[in-house]
């Protein structure tokens, strides 16, 4: 029902969109297949093991990934669609997004922020309409533009690939949290302690996969079979462990943190008589989408 509900809207506006897990073959097909990352070392080389994603409920869908095009001006009203997003999901719970607090905001929010803010509710999945906060998507909103603002290399991203792979604030169905100031405060330490040389959006991703990690005591490390209980940037940083769903979306979310562009991408069964599953992490560099796994070493070589 959700599916259905989230692929009308985009009919609506014409833009093609892929399910956050099918993302790798959207990239291949307009930027070209994804090139390697080779990470100095990495702990996703386990044995592949069955798939434990919990089932998901009808309403529950993942977070899309949308390809668009979209001009960087100042959105004047809310579109017919988001109108009728927000109207559906006040239809069906108490808590939620409501028209007129979003609309409320117009002329409140700069045109940068306005923008962000509605591409958000336009693309989020039906059922976060119904449960999540306004205040909970202005914090991604305003993080965001601060990272964008505040490194050199988030300035050079592409408005389009901004909207489409830093604001985001979920990949699947994981469990929605405030992880955008947590982990803000920890890329940014890495990245001080370590400045990247250059100061390129590549060499910024490298040192924050070699380093992030063990920014906590003890060090995060992998755990096989651990997803859906440890998903989420939070449960992951509680836990101190993650198997490669959880570890990917950690990492993707510590580059969003600080303007990378980054999303998580995977296979959902090997071609193989075992069988199972896995994740990584592509970021956005040098124009194309390039892939790597979560690196165990504390040094770059």
């Amino acid at each position: 029902m959700g599916a259905a509900r989230s692929q009308a809207g985009l009919q609506e506006t014409r833009i093609a969109s892929l399910i956050a897990l099918s993302s790798i073959w959207c990239s291949a097909a307009v930027h070209g297949p994804p090139t390697f990352i080779a990470p100095t070392a990495t702990k996703f080389g386990h044995t592949p093991r069955a798939s434990h994603h919990r089932p998901r409920p009808a309403d529950t869908v993942a977070m899309p990934t949308v390809t668009a095009q979209i001009e960087r001006s100042h959105v004047e009203r809310l579109s017919e669609t988001v109108q009728k997003r927000l109207a559906a999901g006040r239809s069906s719970a108490e808590e939620g997004l409501r028209v007129e607090d979003v609309a409320g905001l117009e002329g409140r929010l700069s045109a940068d922020e306005w923008q962000c803010l509605h591409f958000l509710v336009q693309f989020m999945p039906q059922v976060d309409v119904a449960r999540l906060s306004l205040g909970y998507l202005m914090e991604h909103v305003q993080y965001s533009l601060k990272a964008r603002e505040e490194f050199p290399w988030a300035k050079e991203v592409p408005w389009e690939v901004f909207l489409n792979d830093v604001l985001p604030y979920a990949y699947f169905d994981e469990p929605r949290e405030s992880w955008r100031p947590v982990l803000y405060s920890h890329a940014s330490k890495v990245l001080s302690v370590h400045p990247p040389s250059p100061s390129s959006l590549r060499a910024a991703a490298q040192l924050l996969n070699e380093y992030i990690w063990s920014t906590w005591e003890p060090p995060i490390v992998f755990v096989a079979d651990r997803t859906p209980a440890v998903m989420s940037p939070l449960d992951v940083i509680e836990a101190r462990n993650a198997s490669c769903t959880g570890l990917s979306i950690l990492i993707a979310s510590a580059c969003r943190s600080v303007g990378i562009p980054a999303r998580v991408a995977g296979i959902p069964i090997w071609n193989t008589p075992a069988g199972g599953n896995h994740n990584w992490l592509e970021i956005w560099a040098d124009g194309q989408w390039q892939f790597t796994g979560r690196s165990s070493r504390a040094h770059i070589s």
